[in-house]
């Protein structure tokens, strides 16, 4: 096994008869200090927990707790860093259905990682006497070929070889890079909501008073969870039995299960972190909390946007990390869309921003983020005669060759953090030039002879062709008649981005965002900074700079 090192302190516990006490506990045959946390008599036995001091990454070690004439022996412990892996199927997707190219090339010889696995489906409702036990699947092993892909991979179905493949990637990565002994707990079951992870009082402040039995969105393999568990029956039955470990952080990986609810995710998905914090940290220390934004489906009718901006609003929370998944899509899984196969990426990514917390610095291990958007409305036939320059090359050959003269052109500028340095586009396919034609921002608004001139009515769009890419920001632009109003334009808002904003260092995409413009910003005449060099009047400026907190929604920003 592996238990949590320093700076955190490891707790075991246990049950002995009433008669073995005290306790005592050795570390490698040396009396060792530690402090007794809990002690409950329950007919005739004590049910204990206690807290070891904490210890150097390494071992290993045997550390025995003796109580009168009975001894526990636990051999063979490694203290490094724990981290628990949660969420439904795509969390739960084990190694062998990963991407055949990401599985081979490896030894699957890793003898300093350990892995877990508690069981997906823990029906039955323990009761206080069984509190202390843990609802196993597999206890701690080595990571090994046989252990990964045993022989009975295949043949009795795949609980027999599980263990989640985004949880394995991340704790190889980060095993290779912190040099730390890992151990990996995997406690995920298909098609659940994040209602079932969380505690009653949570789910209370969420308006969630009712134990419900929900049915949830294509689910990978079908449980028996019903009415009479439903909400918070994971979290009861297995989250706070793991709770006296310690655990260095969190990795989660769900939300498909909720997609037809985003406001309602808003409101428990801070709550199941919050829950989570209280029971495993009795200092009610920020546990780093690692989520992945949901993967590109075809699959989901729309709702897949609102549900990834839901998941990011709790990045408002101190620790709280959402890498995002959306260009991972995998329209030829065999599982279904739904579960795309790339969980090497997912778990690399998990692991950078890990890094980054623990052992470095979090600038380049988490995604590129906008800080700033200008949004320019020109006249075509005015900029024609455009004085031609660094970018404006770009958009004066577009002008000329593509552009009627009675048109007007929408540019877009976005630029980010400025050690993101620069920003290329790449379709789903990874192609270069593609995106340059059908474009990463689309626009969404109405001609004005419409009849309906409600915002969440219209139903145009145009895509933007790419003119320039640099350091630090984007630069496309869009072409319309003059009768169309705009009222909000969009990056990767959508279920399955065919096109998306890549930092391109280490080709982490760029978040997701949807800009509303308001009709009163249409009337500003200002000069575009961040376009000097497209030349002197545009018709209309709307710009926003980036003073909000991590975790602020662009969709709520009035300009």
């Amino acid at each position: 096994m592996v238990l949590q090192s320093r700076p955190a302190s490891a707790s075991l516990w246990g049950v002995v008869s009433l008669q073995s006490l005290p306790l005592q506990v050795f570390m490698d045959g040396a009396l060792s200090p530690h402090e007794l946390l809990h002690q409950t008599e329950r007919g005739g036995h004590v049910e204990w927990r206690l807290r070891l001091a904490p210890q150097e990454p390494g071992g290993p070690h045997i550390i025995e707790v003796v109580a009168g004439e009975e001894r526990i022996a636990l051999r063979d412990v490694l203290f490094g860093d724990v981290f628990l892996c949660s969420g439904q199927s795509n969390m739960q997707m084990s190694v062998v259905d990963a991407m055949p190219e990401d599985i081979h090339g490896y030894s699957w010889d890793f003898p300093r990682i350990r892995i877990l696995t508690t069981d997906p489906f823990p029906f039955s409702s323990k009761t206080s006497s069984q509190q202390h036990k843990l609802p196993l699947l597999h206890s701690w092993r080595l990571v090994t070929a046989e252990n990964v892909f045993g022989p009975s991979c295949g043949a009795t179905g795949w609980r027999d070889c599980y263990f989640s493949s985004v949880c394995l990637f991340f704790g190889m990565r980060y095993h290779n890079v912190s040099g730390h002994p890992v151990g990996l707990i995997a406690s995920a079951t298909a098609g659940t909501p994040i209602e079932y992870f969380m505690p009653r009082q949570e789910l209370e402040s969420c308006n969630k008073s009712e134990i419900q039995g929900h049915h949830p969105m294509n689910v990978f393999h079908p449980h028996g969870f019903g009415p009479i568990q439903g909400d918070g029956v994971l979290f009861a039955n297995v989250i706070s039995a793991l709770s006296p470990m310690s655990v260095r952080a969190f990795l989660w990986y769900q939300g498909e299960s909720n997609a037809n609810d985003p406001e309602g995710y808003r409101c428990l998905f801070p709550g199941l972190i919050r829950g989570w914090r209280r029971v495993f940290s009795d200092d009610g220390a920020s546990i780093p909390f690692l989520s992945v934004g949901l993967a590109a489906d075809v699959n989901f009718a729309g709702l897949l946007p609102e549900i990834r901006q839901a998941q990011t609003f709790a990045t408002k929370m101190e620790n709280v990390f959402v890498v995002p998944a959306y260009d991972l899509g995998d329209v030829e899984s065999p599982l279904g869309p739904i579960h795309p196969r790339r969980k090497k990426e997912v778990g690399l990514r998990l692991a950078r921003v890990a890094i980054g917390v623990f052992h470095g610095s979090l600038d380049s291990a988490v995604a590129p983020e906008v800080t700033s958007i200008t949004v320019s409305v020109w006249n075509s036939s005015a900029m024609r005669s455009l004085k031609v320059g660094t970018i404006s090359r770009y958009y004066s050959r577009w002008v000329l060759e593509e552009q009627t003269p009675d048109s007007v052109i929408w540019l877009v500028n976005v630029s980010t953090r400025a050690h993101d340095g620069r920003m290329v586009s790449l379709d789903a396919a990874s192609c270069w030039d593609c995106c340059r034609e059908s474009g990463v921002f689309h626009l969404f608004g109405k001609y004005a002879g419409d009849a309906d001139s409600a915002p969440d009515a219209s139903q145009s769009e145009s895509v933007f062709t790419t003119l320039a890419e640099g350091q630090g920001w984007y630069a496309a632009a869009s072409s319309l008649p003059s009768d169309w109003e705009t009222y909000e334009i969009r990056y990767g808002w959508e279920d399955y981005p065919q096109c998306i904003i890549y930092r391109e260092a280490d080709r982490l995409p760029l978040n997701p965002f949807r800009f509303r413009i308001s009709a009163t910003a249409n009337k500003q005449d200002q000069e575009p900074e961040a376009l000097a060099d497209f030349v002197s009047k545009p018709l209309h400026v709307v710009s926003w700079s980036s003073t909000l907190s991590r975790g602020q929604s662009l969709e709520k920003i009035s300009v």
